[in-house]
């Protein structure tokens, strides 16, 4: 469920290959439109379907000597307004539909929090909270899409990224002004990373060494085999052990007792985690793992989903839902600007 893109009249793309999970959550749409006595134009597609709520009844009225069909920017007209209209002009007639700002945002709202209720119960609190999560950091991002906001992936990764450093400082985690004085980060490995992926950490950050913790399974994976075969270019910049740990503790553990980090002489009290869970979008938790890079100088800094325990050693916890509360404080503030 996204917002339309590069058309004048503001709608909704719904997109599935599952035929039955598509049918319904656009089902669930168009009720609430009916509820709300809100006319609207849809065009389906074989995997997805484009919902347009419209904000005016008059929207199918004439256009000078013209109509436009259903929304779909058909535009059908005299010879008189044919020699005169512009593509602006049409363009510009054709957004004067869409709902008022306010109210758009208001039915995302309230269609992400009914979507969230008809879907099957979490098994576990910890992926409730994912979803709930991963929702309102969509909710950002729509809202982005209807401030107007240009280039708005890029938009919503420097903000992800600014929001991650900000939580992270609340929590107690000094960042570092000189991003090329971090010096350990460990990262659990996603099935989606790859050598560009990495590549992006260590950019610019010359003090900087990767560390993945990837389990038995990941590392016989096809995907696993080819990751690994691809960061032996980095030479010394990554460190993944031959023998993999049980889990993400014991991996931190024996990484903070290894020559590489006692030779670096890293303070191992300087410890901090990003808890991933809620980051589910490959470009969520990319750019939530850039922004948290630059910290202080001898800081060991983890990713992974579960709480990292380290006897003797404090571990401060940044929560992807205090990143999600973060980027929702400022949105409002820069709205209400």
């Amino acid at each position: 469920f996204e917002a339309l893109r590069n058309y004048p009249v503001n709608g909704y793309v719904f997109s599935s290959r599952d035929r039955a999970a598509l049918a319904d959550s656009v089902t669930s749409f168009v009720e609430m439109l009916h509820e709300r006595n809100i006319p609207h134009s849809a065009v389906f597609r074989r995997n997805f379907v484009i919902v347009i709520p419209i904000g005016r009844p008059e929207a199918s009225e004439v256009f000078g000597a013209g109509g436009v069909f259903e929304m779909t920017g058909h535009v059908y007209t005299g010879l008189d307004l044919y020699k005169t209209a512009t593509e602006a002009g049409i363009a510009d007639f054709l957004a004067s539909f869409s709902l008022p700002a306010g109210d758009r945002e208001a039915l995302v709202r309230d269609f992400l929090a009914l979507r969230s209720e008809l879907r099957e119960a979490p098994s576990d609190l910890g992926r409730a909270v994912e979803a709930a999560v991963e929702m309102r950091l969509e909710a950002v991002k729509q809202g982005m899409v209807f401030r107007g906001v240009e280039n708005v992936d890029e938009a919503f990764g420097r903000a992800l990224g600014d929001a991650t450093l900000a939580a992270a400082a609340e929590a107690g985690i000094t960042v570092s002004a000189n991003a090329p004085d971090a010096s350990f980060f460990v990262v659990e490995y996603k099935e989606w990373m790859n050598v560009e992926f990495i590549r992006d950490m260590l950019e610019g950050r010359a003090k900087l060494t990767v560390a993945v913790h990837m389990s038995a399974e990941a590392r016989d994976s096809q995907a696993g085999r080819t990751f690994r075969s691809g960061v032996q270019a980095l030479e010394n910049r990554v460190f993944i052990p031959e023998s993999p740990a049980v889990d993400l503790s014991v991996f931190v553990s024996e990484f903070l007792k290894s020559k590489r980090v006692l030779d670096a002489a890293v303070t191992t009290s300087e410890v901090a985690q990003l808890q991933t869970a809620g980051l589910t979008k490959e470009a969520y938790l990319k750019a939530t793992l850039l922004g948290a890079v630059p910290l202080a100088q001898g800081r060991v800094f983890i990713a992974g989903e579960k709480p990292v325990s380290l006897e003797g050693i404090s571990v401060k916890l940044v929560l992807a839902e205090r990143i999600a509360h973060e980027l929702e404080v400022r949105q409002s503030i820069e709205a209400s600007a």
